[in-house]
């Protein structure tokens, strides 16, 4: 594997970009391939930097994901799927109650917002239970990608710290 940047890869850091397309984890990649595990994050990070590792990486990510086909869009499609995903896709009311509509009646792509379906039968009578995605991870997820509704910790301005304390004695 010949990477743009400084010339080819050693045979330590192309197996450094195969263990790192495992898990994306450096330090767990650094060990398998084959670098000391003390400070082996530290190791990592370093790896991580070389110009030619960069684009080893950029170049196997790529490939693989054109392999898979899976692409940055195709991953929000999905996760916009469940973030907006609405019960009323689901379940249709009668007189004689609410029940789970059949996958054909379902908007076209509504099933991939489901984590789950199950089927208990009971005294009380048969029992479906539909559950859905977490919507509220999807979203935060969809709006870290976006970069709204961001978090921030001001951690700025001063700060009273009260340093005397009353201790009161019982006699028992």
């Amino acid at each position: 594997m010949v990477a743009k940047g400084e010339g080819p890869l050693t045979v330590r850091e192309m197996r450094f970009v195969e263990e790192y397309l495992v898990d994306l984890c450096g330090a767990a990649a650094a060990v398998r391939a084959g670098y000391s595990p003390k400070k082996s994050n530290v190791r990592a990070m370093m790896i991580l930097r070389r110009p030619r590792v960069k684009a080893a990486l950029k170049e196997a990510q790529d490939a693989r994901s054109k392999r898979t086909s899976i692409t940055a869009e195709r991953v929000l499609e999905e996760l916009a799927t469940i973030a907006f995903s609405d019960v009323t896709a689901y379940l249709e009311q009668s007189k004689t109650g609410t029940k789970l509509k059949r996958f054909e009646d379902m908007p076209a792509g509504a099933t991939r917002a489901l984590e789950g379906v199950s089927e208990s039968r009971g005294p009380q009578g048969d029992r479906v239970t539909v559950k859905l995605n977490d919507k509220q991870r999807a979203l935060d997820k969809l709006c870290a990608h976006l970069g709204i509704c961001k978090e921030q910790l001001d951690l700025s301005g001063k700060m009273k710290v009260d340093t005397e304390l009353t201790i009161k004695v019982v006699k028992v």
